[in-house]
């Protein structure tokens, strides 16, 4: 069954059943390949992996370069330069079939189309084919890499890049631009950025879009930095200003009218799995204040958007087009409560004195760790957050139903429907192998790294742990070293057993034993990409089920990749907004 994914993946009620089809199916795909899930690359040989493989498939795989093997991981080449067995072929084709596309789109074009549940995408100057769009690539986001210069992500506007890398600062940009729409339209005027970390985020969100933001993070070392750095980045524009400098783009908020108590306001505080909503919001509550902004102030950032072509479109445009499917609406219709009022003085009180407050709040999550996306979600649906954009990682550290008997709130599955599934839990092995990234990787297989024989230096020195070490637990401690690659088998050996801690002689019959596996290489890294093809397909059986989940509870959901997935590989932001 092949099934249209193009992106953004949108789950509403004329798409909610492809959607569970394409769930059932991945579970089924899943338990029948569940032997490769569970099967550790560094147990290659010690567990004699390679023999696992059809026989059609070894001879196959034996007379592929790396750079064929790359073209038969990528999605985006059609066929194979060689013939392939058919079922080598027919795994492929259905794998990628299964797997969610994740070539990013540009956050700049999002909100020109509006996505039917047919993915067809709706523009000013009328209505274009799905297959012009599919033809088309101005709407997904060039090469990040590309724009790295000097160890810096230059499209970001300078101010917002200090203490922060790359990958982080591409991260940033692309969310900001994301959350600021889904704000303008959901009517959202406040942002609660839930493991916000130092804040480079709800920075940005403050001083480029004057939205007032609160951010969550259990590390206490977090907030004292983030406030200094908010400090840091006022002072900086105000400086910029008053010296009549530009930025590389314009900053929205004129830094003169904001007060201190206008910066995001920092919160410290352990969001643990299986909270309720009840509990998140009395956190909230407790410690954070929501100014209402003054009319005047709001319209001078509208204005100043108006009038900057780069961060806007023009206002033709605006009006005339929609957003991501229909339950997103367009911005002109919808006019934050405040602004209807004709208040002069800034209103600091409480949140807990009204919860209509939450009205016109958005939960905001970027690679929220483990269950803390669950529990975002489920804080969502029971809760008055008007809006949702959340970016999931880690999903090893997710607790499963049927692993962890105790929780009644799992991780996975968080759907009913996928509930009532046989065999729907994932181990994990499965959620750990979601997190690996087929899209570095066919990188790293098409420049041949020599890192790539690193796979085979681990499986064989499993061969000499076995033997040394009889009782060594797997995955209690990543045996990598930073210019590993660079070192000889028996330099990597001898780093690994200190590591361990282990002081026991290596008999040099057992050495030699576990060198002369090296020349199989290449066999470890086909069998690591058959591994990776599924992957991809377990991190979309996990965020379909999160779509479900919001879904039951009556709020349609999107899925966008908004990240360049090799810079950035947990590149999809679920999207959602109530009615």
């Amino acid at each position: 069954m092949e099934f249209d994914v193009q992106p953004p993946l949108i789950c509403s009620e004329t798409t909610v059943n492809a959607i569970r089809s394409r769930v059932r199916i991945i579970s089924v795909i899943l338990r029948e390949y569940t032997w490769l899930i569970d099967a550790y690359v560094s147990n290659f040989f010690v567990d004699d992996l390679w023999a696992k493989l059809p026989t059609s498939w070894q001879k196959a795989f034996y007379l592929m370069s790396t750079t064929e093997m790359a073209d038969f991981l990528d999605p985006h080449v059609l066929s194979p330069r060689r013939v392939l067995p058919l079922s080598l072929l027919s795994y492929r084709t259905c794998m990628q079939n299964l797997a969610l596309s994740r070539q990013c789109l540009n956050p700049d074009n999002l909100e020109l189309f509006s996505f039917s549940d047919e993915h067809v995408p709706f523009c000013s100057d009328g209505r274009k084919s799905v297959s012009d769009h599919r033809k088309s690539n101005s709407h997904n986001c060039t090469n990040a890499f590309d724009e790295i210069k000097n160890g810096q992500y230059t499209p970001l506007e300078s101010i917002f890049r200090k203490h922060v890398k790359p990958k982080k600062q591409h991260e940033i940009l692309n969310l900001g631009k994301v959350v600021h729409m889904l704000c303008r339209s959901s009517g959202c005027e406040h942002v609660v950025d839930v493991g916000a970390g130092q804040g480079h985020l709800s920075r940005l969100l403050t001083f480029k879009y004057g939205v007032r933001v609160t951010t969550v993070e259990a590390s206490g070392s977090h907030a004292p930095a983030a406030e200094k750095f908010d400090r840091e980045a006022k002072k900086a524009i105000h400086k910029s200003k008053s010296k009549d400098k530009e930025l590389m783009a314009p900053v929205s908020i004129q830094t003169n009218e904001i007060p201190d108590s206008c910066l995001p306001n920092h919160i410290t505080c352990t969001i643990f799995p299986g909270m309720n909503s009840e509990e998140f919001l009395q956190v909230v509550k407790n410690k954070c204040k929501i100014p209402e902004r003054e009319a005047t102030l709001r319209s001078s950032v509208v204005e100043q958007f108006d009038n900057h072509q780069k961060m806007i479109f023009d206002r033709h445009n605006r009006q005339n087009c929609c957003l991501l499917a229909d339950w997103m609406v367009k911005t002109d219709e919808v006019e934050p409560k405040h602004l209807k009022e004709n208040t002069s003085q800034q209103n600091t009180s409480n949140i807990s004195e009204t919860n209509e407050s939450m009205d016109s709040c958005l939960l905001m999550g970027l690679h929220a760790c483990g269950d803390l996306t669950p529990t975002m979600l489920r804080v969502f649906t029971k809760s008055k957050f008007r809006a949702l954009a959340s970016v999931s990682c880690c999903y090893m550290k997710m607790t499963c139903s049927k692993e962890d008997i105790q929780s009644d709130t799992p991780g996975y599955p968080m759907s009913q429907y996928s509930l009532g599934l046989t065999n729907h839990s994932l181990n994990y092995e499965a959620r750990e192998m979601a997190c690996h990234s087929a899209d570095v990787y066919i990188q790293r297989l098409r420049d041949n790294e020599a890192k790539l024989k690193l796979h085979c230096y681990r499986a064989a020195l499993q061969v000499i742990i076995n033997r040394v070490v009889p009782n060594f637990e797997k995955g209690c401690m990543k045996l990598d070293f930073k210019h590993a690659a660079k070192m000889t088998f028996e330099e990597y050996v001898g780093k690994c057993f200190k590591k361990l801690g282990v002081e026991s002689s290596i008999p040099d019959e057992l050495l030699q034993e576990a060198k002369s596996l090296l020349h199989l290489w290449k066999n470890v890294v086909a069998f690591y990409v058959m591994r990776l093809c599924l992957a991809p397909v377990v991190e979309a059986l996990i965020l379909l089920d999160r779509m479900l989940f919001l879904f039951e509870n009556g709020i349609p959901g999107a899925l966008v990749p908004i990240f360049d997935p090799v810079l950035s590989p947990r590149n999809f932001v679920l999207l959602a907004m109530k009615r």
